[in-house]
Parts: structure tokens; sequence; C-alpha cells
């Protein structure tokens, strides 16, 4: 089968020509929310420790979404802010230009979790791993109204 993607961002049109996208985003979140709820079912998603950290790519065919990387000298790239389980399953992914600071993503992405939460309580803990790109005042805030509503 001959592709007739263009150079850049051809698996997108590939992946949309074979109907495996859909609508965007809608499918890969529900395929996502599949695959969460068959593991919790299998060996059970770890809500006692969770840990939400941020990355910087390059990105070199940068579109509107990014910003310049401050770490980077400026060059375009993209930040993933993941939350992830004790087995480091991914729970939730934000995806924001390089320049955003960690810790305006963490509200983002605790709300972008896409299987429900069970509700924390004495016996079962719930506990949110941070490192220091963290450290700030409104980071507990905004973590306590969104994990202990």
């Amino acid at each position: 089968m001959e592709c007739l993607a263009p150079r850049i961002g051809g698996i997108e049109y590939r992946l949309r020509s074979l109907s495996l996208l859909g609508k965007p985003g809608l499918r890969a979140s529900r395929v996502w929310q599949a695959g969460l709820q068959e593991y919790d079912e299998l060996a059970g998603i770890g809500w006692d420790w969770q840990s939400l950290d941020s990355s910087t790519v390059k990105a070199p065919f940068a579109q509107a979404a990014v910003g310049p990387a401050p770490t980077d000298r400026g060059k375009q790239g993209t930040k993933r802010s993941i939350l992830c389980d004790r087995r480091g399953i991914p729970l939730a992914l934000v995806i924001e230009g390089a320049n955003r600071h960690d810790m305006k993503l963490v509200s983002a992405t605790l709300d972008a979790q896409s299987y429900e939460r069970p509700e924390p309580t004495v016996h079962q803990p719930q506990n949110l791993c941070l490192d220091a790109g963290y450290d700030y005042d409104v980071v507990p805030t905004n973590c306590a109204t969104r994990c202990n509503p």
C-alpha cells in the first residue's frame, strides 16, 4: 500500500485513513480508559502511591502548541506532564509548550485522569510524590481540592 501522507505528520494521516483515530483524541482516550480498566481488574491500580512529574522534549517541527524551552537556549519543545501509579502505569497525561512551569501543570494533569479514582480512606490512604519543581504554596492546595473533594 502506497503512503500518500505528507512528509511531516505522516503517521497521523495514515492512522486517520485507517480509521484508528476517529475524532481527534476521543478514540485514544477510550483505548487508554479501557486499558486502565483491564489493568485494574488484573493487577489493581496502585492508588496508594502515585507520582507526578514532567519532562521537556525537543520539537523540531514545532507548531502553535509548543514554546521555547527555557533550559535549551530557547529552542522549540514540548513538556509532558504525567501521573503514574505505584508501578509506573500512566494514569494521566498533559502536553504543553516547553515554557510552562511544572507547578502550573499539576491541576491539569490531576484533572486529566480518565479512570475514576476511589476516595482515600484512613485504611487506604493515597499519597502523591512530587520533586522540588513542585515546591510552591499553590501546589498542595491544588492537590487537596482535587484529591479530597
